[in-house]
């Protein structure tokens, strides 16, 4: 809830009794210039290029009004969270990895994928991120 009450998109949301924004938020997950730079920023994170994926989140951030980016950014650290946990017990586990949402059309389901991306990339980066959850998102959203 302390991250939460920072988000106009959350009080927005409570104002209009809306419990379930975080998952009909009205994201414009179809528009062409963001589904580009949310591919562009998927495939430098999968090849490890944090320099480019930081400037395609950039580019993502200018076009996005403040409630859609801290909605993206909300998915990506709630959710994205949740996948890198699963995926890295499925490591452990020899079971197949959780790769949905990483394709068109996207949704908030790619969002948990490009926040589990993200979260491993920064993880890498600065190890022990991870388990810091607060300090994770202030990373992820700024």
């Amino acid at each position: 809830m302390r991250l939460k009450e920072k988000m106009e998109v959350f009080h927005l949301a409570q104002e209009r009794r809306d419990f379930m924004w975080e998952l009909q938020h009205p994201f414009q997950y179809d528009d062409p210039a963001f589904r580009r730079d949310y591919e562009a920023m998927l495939a430098s994170l999968a090849e490890g290029d944090l320099d480019h994926a930081r400037a395609d989140r950039k580019a993502i951030r200018e076009r996005l009004s403040r409630m859609d980016w801290e909605y993206l950014t909300w998915q990506e650290w709630k959710e994205g969270l949740a996948r890198y946990l699963e995926n890295s017990a499925n490591a452990r586990l020899g079971l197949p990895e959780n790769r949905g949402g990483r394709r068109p059309p996207f949704s908030r389901v790619s969002f948990y994928a490009g926040g589990e991306a993200l979260i491993r990339s920064l993880a890498t980066e600065k190890p022990g991120l991870a388990k810091d959850i607060e300090a994770l998102y202030r990373r992820i959203a700024d």
